[in-house]
């Protein structure tokens, strides 16, 4: 491992700076930011339906992956803030369903992006995106620490000389996968 474990949020950001698609403008690094998000937030729904609907073994390790993912996007919107605040989860309580965190996510990325993208400061809602992550982290025994690691590893496979769109395809990090499907 040529990195340093992330421990806390702010360091997990200044780590997936190494990570993202190079030389992309503003725009597009919010717009990427907010697709990857949602389209994470996705694929961890699809976890879930397949042990809730399908009655299938939960994939701990999918969730904990997809998570991950959402995280590493979330970075990217946080660092097109111009509030210049640091990012700390919104501490959430209320006991509600997976699927109603879920998609505030989604609702909070929609503003985060109109904000972000009117060169607005939208510190309140990637706060809320980070407290809804952290509490479904949470609802399945995962801390957002956990996640974070998970995610750096997976991407030190894939990006180990920074990205690429060649890297970006071939999914290194995949490559045990392929081979047992074969």
């Amino acid at each position: 491992m040529n990195h340093t474990p992330a421990t806390t949020f702010a360091s997990y950001c200044t780590w997936a700076r190494t990570k993202e698609k190079p030389g992309l403008p503003r725009h597009l690094r919010i717009d990427h930011g907010v697709i990857g998000l949602v389209g994470e937030i996705g694929e961890f729904l699809d976890a879930i339906k397949k042990n809730f609907i399908y009655e299938q073994p939960l994939n701990q390790k999918l969730i904990r992956e997809e998570l991950g993912d959402a995280l590493f996007y979330l970075t990217l919107l946080v660092d097109c803030d111009t509030s210049g605040q640091e990012i700390t989860p919104v501490l959430i309580y209320e006991s509600v369903d997976v699927l109603a965190f879920a998609m505030d996510i989604v609702d909070h990325s929609d503003v985060a992006r109109t904000r972000l993208r009117a060169s607005m400061a939208a510190h309140s809602s990637l706060r809320h995106i980070l407290g809804c992550l952290q509490w479904l982290a949470h609802e399945y025994n995962l801390t957002l620490v956990e996640c974070m690691q998970a995610n750096q590893e997976k991407l030190e496979i894939r990006y180990k000389d920074g990205y690429s769109n060649e890297a970006a395809a071939a999914r290194a990090d995949k490559a045990e996968e392929r081979g047992h499907a074969s």
